[in-house]
């Protein structure tokens, strides 16, 4: 993907960029103050909110765009301890790692931030995940069989995950996206604003599985187990034995 970039906000494909133009959606301030259509109700704390809302991009052969707005919502990091970042930012610096290490996420097509009398204002916008369904809806379906591989084929990418040094820390099942492509599953992880590299690979292995399972009530035993021998599979786990053992006792 090509991008264009400014000052304030940057479009990371310019096809997406001339359609948004076609709606006159040609920058940061004609973004922000486009129309509302959440797709749920904002989320509010303390002084600041963040909300989710959707464009169609009409006549234009495109995906649907999921635009995130959000204003004094920031993340405190070690560099801004104080005021903090806006959380869309840190998604977004996790979105393009994972896109380095190919490890399956959201596609962003634009980013942007300003401060506007005093408040950090921020939207990020990615490709709508139309075709995917979150692993809570996509189980009850209830075929089993196609459960099972959707849950071996995310064992393997949480173990590639964790082989770039990269630990989620928020592996829900309705923050793991999944369609079938010619009968073989594809993966997609959401909600990065917890991303972080770990040094300590057991810690990391542990937490991500345990709150991936510990979130999974409504799967099968069988479902769950397979999705850990398919992480455990995909290539060297130190301690492993020990992990199984952990995860095994939770269940106690």
């Amino acid at each position: 993907m090509s991008y264009s970039q400014s000052k304030s906000d940057r479009f990371f494909d310019d096809n997406i960029k001339t359609s948004l133009a076609h709606q006159n959606l040609t920058d940061f301030d004609r973004l922000w103050n486009s129309a509302r259509n959440w797709v749920e109700t904002p989320n509010r704390r303390r002084n600041g909110w963040s909300g989710v809302s959707r464009l169609e991009m009409e006549g234009s052969g495109l995906p649907a765009l999921f635009m995130k707005r959000q204003e004094n919502h920031n993340t405190r990091t070690l560099l801004h301890p104080f005021r903090g970042i806006p959380t869309y930012r840190r998604e977004l610096n996790s979105i393009l790692l994972f896109q380095k290490h190919n490890i399956p996420t959201l596609t962003p097509v634009y980013y942007g931030e300003r401060i506007q009398d005093g408040n950090h204002q921020a939207i990020l916008i990615t490709l709508a995940l139309d075709d995917y369904q979150d692993m809570h809806a996509f189980n009850r379906e209830g075929d089993d069989l196609r459960t099972r591989a959707a849950m071996g084929k995310l064992g393997k990418e949480i173990w590639h995950m964790h082989s770039k040094g990269l630990a989620h820390y928020c592996l829900y099942p309705n923050h793991v996206f999944v369609r079938f492509n010619n009968n073989a599953p594809e993966i997609r992880l959401i909600d990065l604003e917890k991303v972080r590299r770990d040094p300590l690979p057991r810690r990391m292995r542990y937490k991500d599985l345990e709150c991936y399972l510990r979130h999974s009530d409504s799967f099968t035993k069988e479902a769950c187990q397979h999705f850990i021998d398919s992480y455990m599979s995909a290539g060297l786990v130190a301690g492993e034995q020990q992990l199984r053992r952990r995860l095994a006792e939770r269940e106690r």
